[in-house]
């Protein structure tokens, strides 16, 4: 059967290369459309941290353990990996700079992208919805404008990064 006549569109023609995704997205629409509405999983992304190239490392995979890519090749340490909503970045914590910072992956420039260095140690990043903040765990001081003195924050707002 050709794509035309299957309904499928030509670039998911079924191949063997590209059977998985075409089953993926099957999948995904039985569970959209028995579900109400609620969107599969089948096309998900797992990040997580491995060792196996000697260093904790962030890496990818498909939400199958299939399609396991090494994201960060840093030689230090990476923590929490976490995923904006829309997928293009990994925010995530690192040693590699000799402290505890945060980091920043981006997954459609296929690098690290500049990201603020802030004072103390600073982890564990969580997306806003909209991916346009990260709150943060930071043990560094901040000056607050509408109190007199600089003050010390367990939980961080990062607004309005610029992406």
């Amino acid at each position: 059967m050709n794509a035309k006549a299957s309904g499928i569109p030509p670039k998911f023609a079924a191949t063997p290369e590209n059977a998985r995704l075409i089953a993926h997205r099957f999948a995904d629409e039985i569970i959209f459309r028995l579900g109400g509405g609620i969107p599969g999983i089948a096309e998900s992304r797992i990040y997580f941290i491995s060792s196996r190239s000697s260093h904790k490392e962030v890496w990818v995979m498909d939400y199958d353990g299939q399609n396991q890519k090494q994201v960060t090749h840093l030689g230090s340490i990476a923590l929490s990996p976490r995923v904006s909503p829309d997928g293009g970045r990994v925010a995530f914590t690192s040693f590699a700079g000799g402290g505890v910072e945060l980091a920043m992956y981006s997954m459609d420039l296929g690098r690290m992208v500049a990201f603020p260095r802030y004072g103390g140690t600073n982890a564990s990043a969580a997306w806003s919805p909209d991916g346009h903040s990260l709150v943060v765990s930071s043990s560094g001081r901040f000056y607050v404008p509408r109190h007199p003195e600089w003050t010390q924050q367990a939980l961080w707002a990062i607004r309005n990064l610029g992406f």
